[in-house]
Formats: structure tokens, C-alpha cells, sequence
């Protein structure tokens, strides 16, 4: 038997072993339950979320001829068997990326008028959104009104690409990203059935570089078990994915925390030395920010699995590593590191953010400075009032003069050093503004 693909191999067979889309599962089988299913079905959402799983499932239990209570295939009538066996009676299924035309299109309309042989006849358009703009006209009006015994079922990564007149004449559902731990606890499932030992953090890892996709969690997760033997740890991994090992992330923090501006370019040497891409250490630098962040919070349940040091902890404070998260989210944006200088200019900036004063720190001292006069070196001068003599009985009360105009000596005044304090703390924020 030729290799099958862990992806294809451990494609859920009926709804209940599909994983993260539970809200949807439950409306379709409800809708299969009372017999009220529409005619048109859009599944929508990043890839590897199960569209395309969702939609042959759908399409199988339409056409079960003894489905279960659970709203499951039966996987044992003709219907079942013919899908098990990929010729599917009455099942149509198409690739919008290679069959976009209008003549496509009108060739599965002109089949919809023959009778099925099945309930339903059902056609399949994966990634709908490709379809040309004449193929989508020539679909619009049976769609519409189609035959009683048609369903439609569409899937697409880009839903905003589908005219506003199929959308709104389809059931469209939004697939959500897969939860990291129902990612991990798959994998570890695929593992035990292939019977291997990974360490945890191997799991971890791979969930979260597929980003909430689970074809991508598989994907990666053949390449790590690909030829490798024994135990799989995660230094192996991190060398076949292309990541820095963690003893670098950790020397980059002391070298911020020490501002040691010298061991900038043994880091950056050593970064280019390795021949790996630049991007990758620096994105594994935010998530390491991201737990030092959390851990600062004390979100330990966003840091599982992660080995986070102390010494890695002391090198920040929270204002620094958020600054620095900052800082790298935007570079990696725009800078592409094929050159060393680049990755230099980064770490350096990097290095002497610890000399940066925040904005909420300089506030901070200023309203100190104005709650605590004592503490200025320059005494702030008061005029005391002159004392008034009441006049006696036999004198008549003068009329007191209006009082003089208010001269600069007797007006509190700030010392000249607090002017020259507020003058240094704002040019060294703009400063900081600048740079960033």
C-alpha cells in the first residue's frame, strides 16, 4: 500500500471527530435532524480549518441512507461506500482555481436537470472565490431556483472575493482559528497511534507555528518525525525548522541587560554564521518577550512548556520588554536583514532602549518634583503679609489703598534647575520617539 499523508490518513470521517468547530457541527446536524437544510452552503476560513472536511462530510450524511443518531454517516450503505471508495455517486466536487471558466460552470448546470440516482445531487466548488466573473452569472440564476434534489456547497479562504449576489443566496458559515490545545492534544493523538515518544514542548511548538491550522499542526508534524529515531526532542526540532537554539535568545538578554554594546556584533556574527533566516530568531525573540510579558503578569497559563529562565526575567522590566516587542513587531514588518548591517543597527537599538526613559517615568518625577518643594535646591520665596493696626476709637478709619500690583519677587518661583530637569527629560523621550 503506497504512503498516505498524515493529513489525508487522519482526516476526520464523521463530524464528531472534527475538532475546533463545534458550534457549526452542532447547527448541521441539527439541520439534518428536522430535514430544513438550504440549498446553498458557504463554508469560509483560514486554511487547514476543516472547510473542505466539512463539506464532503455534509455532502456524506446528505445521502446516508442509515445515519446514525448522532447525525453520522453509517459508512456501511452504498452511498457511504461509493465515498469511502472516492467514485461518489450524485457528487461533484471541483477546484475553482483550475475550473474558473463559464464554460465549466455551464457544463455542471446542463447536469442538474437529470434526475439523481442518490437524494440529492450535490456539487462541491472548492475555493469558490476564483471563479470568473461570467462563470459566476452563468451559476447565479440556478442557484437561485435550483432543482429540488440539488444542493450547492462552496468553500473559500476569501469570502470578500464572492459577488454580494452569491453570497446572500447562501447558508455561509465562518470556520475560527483551532485552539492551541486542541491542536497539541491531535498531535499527541497522531502520536500514539504511530507509537512515538516526543517530548511536550515538541507539541507546543509545532501548534504554535501552525498558527491555528491544524493541515499546517500535521504538516509540520510529519516533517519533525520524518527519519528521525527515538526520542524527539526539542533541539532537534528547532534545528530542522530553522530555529536558533534557545542559548542565544538568552545571551541576547544579557547583553541587554548588561548594555553591553560589544557583544552586539558577536551576536550578529554569530546569527549570519549559522545561515539561517535572520527573521526567525528575531520572531522567536518576540515570543520569547511575549512570555517574559506574561510572566511579569503572572499569566502562567500562557506560558506552558516554555523554558523561561530567571536570569532571563531580571534582565526587564515589564515597560522595557513591552517597548521591545513593540520595536521588533514593526521592524519585521518592513526590514528584510539581507544584510548584517541591518541586523546590527536592530540589536544595537535593541542594546540601548535600557537607557530610554518612558514617558509615564518622566510624569512621574515631574509630579514629585511639584509635591515636594523642600527637596529643590533653590527655596521657593514667599512674602509674608505686613501686620495692620487696628485704629482707635477717636481716629477715623483711612481708606486703605488699593493693593499694589504683585511684584516678581513675590510670586513663588520654580528653581532654575526644575526647568532645565523637564527641558532634559522631554529631549531625551523625542529622542527616543525619533529612533523608533
Amino acid at each position: 500500500m503506497s504512503y498516505q499523508v498524515i493529513a489525508r490518513k487522519f482526516r476526520p470521517g464523521t463530524f464528531d471527530e472534527v475538532i475546533g468547530q463545534e458550534a457549526i457541527v452542532k447547527t448541521l446536524k441539527n439541520a439534518l435532524k428536522s430535514e430544513k437544510l438550504a440549498h446553498a452552503y458557504l463554508f469560509c476560513g483560514l486554511r487547514g480549518t476543516g472547510k473542505t472536511t466539512l463539506a464532503r462530510l455534509l455532502a456524506k450524511i446528505m445521502n446516508c441512507q442509515k445515519p446514525s443518531e448522532s447525525m453520522n454517516p453509517c459508512l456501511e450503505c452504498s452511498s457511504c461506500r461509493d465515498f469511502q471508495s472516492s467514485q461518489p455517486m450524485d457528487f461533484i466536487e471541483i477546484d475553482g482555481a483550475s475550473h474558473r471558466g463559464i464554460d465549466d460552470i455551464k457544463h455542471i448546470v446542463d447536469t442538474l436537470a437529470y434526475s439523481s440516482v442518490n437524494k440529492f445531487k450535490i456539487i462541491l466548488i472548492d475555493e469558490v472565490h476564483m471563479l470568473t466573473k461570467e462563470a459566476f452569472n452563468a451559476l447565479l440564476k440556478t442557484l437561485e431556483e435550483p432543482p429540488e434534489h440539488v444542493k450547492f456547497i462552496f468553500a473559500t479562504t476569501e469570502p470578500h472575493k464572492l459577488p454580494s449576489t452569491i453570497l446572500s443566496r447562501c447558508q455561509r458559515f465562518d470556520l475560527t482559528r483551532i485552539p492551541l490545545s486542541l491542536l497539541i492534544t491531535k498531535l499527541k493523538k497522531i502520536a500514539a497511534h504511530l507509537q512515538l515518544e516526543i517530548e511536550d514542548p515538541v507539541y507546543s511548538l509545532i501548534a504554535q507555528r501552525a498558527d491555528g491550522s491544524l493541515r499546517d499542526a500535521e504538516s509540520l508534524f510529519e516533517r519533525v518525525i520524518a527519519g528521525q529515531e527515538g526520542v524527539i526532542d526539542l533541539k532537534n526540532v528547532y534545528d530542522l525548522l530553522g530555529y536558533f537554539n534557545l542559548d542565544l535568545l538568552e545571551e541576547l538578554d544579557a547583553c541587554i541587560g548588561q548594555k553591553n554594546i560589544k557583544n552586539v556584533f558577536l551576536i550578529a556574527d554569530k546569527l549570519f554564521q549559522s545561515g539561517k533566516d535572520i527573521k526567525i530568531f528575531f520572531d522567536q525573540f518576540r515570543h520569547h518577550l511575549r512570555h517574559i510579558i506574561c510572566s511579569k503578569l503572572e499569566l502562567t497559563g500562557f506560558i506552558k512548556n516554555y523554558p523561561l529562565t530567571p536570569s532571563s526575567l531580571d534582565c526587564y522590566t515589564l515597560d522595557e520588554a513591552t517597548y521591545l516587542l513593540e520595536v521588533l513587531t514593526e521592524q519585521l514588518k518592513t526590514t528584510s536583514f539581507d544584510k548584517k548591517l541591518d541586523t546590527e543597527a536592530l540589536l544595537l537599538h535593541m542594546v540601548q532602549s535600557k537607557n530610554r526613559i518612558s514617558l509615564q517615568s518622566i510624569l512621574d518625577q515631574l509630579e514629585s518634583l511639584s509635591q515636594s518643594p523642600a527637596q529643590l535646591d533653590t527655596p521657593i520665596l514667599e512674602e509674608k503679609p505686613a501686620e495692620k493696626s487696628e485704629p482707635t476709637k477717636f481716629e477715623v478709619a483711612k481708606e486703605e489703598p488699593s493693593s499694589p500690583p504683585l511684584q516678581e519677587e513675590s510670586l513663588p518661583l520654580k528653581p532654575p534647575q526644575f526647568y532645565d530637569t523637564l527641558m532634559q527629560f522631554t529631549a531625551v523621550e523625542l529622542e527616543g520617539s525619533l529612533k523608533k
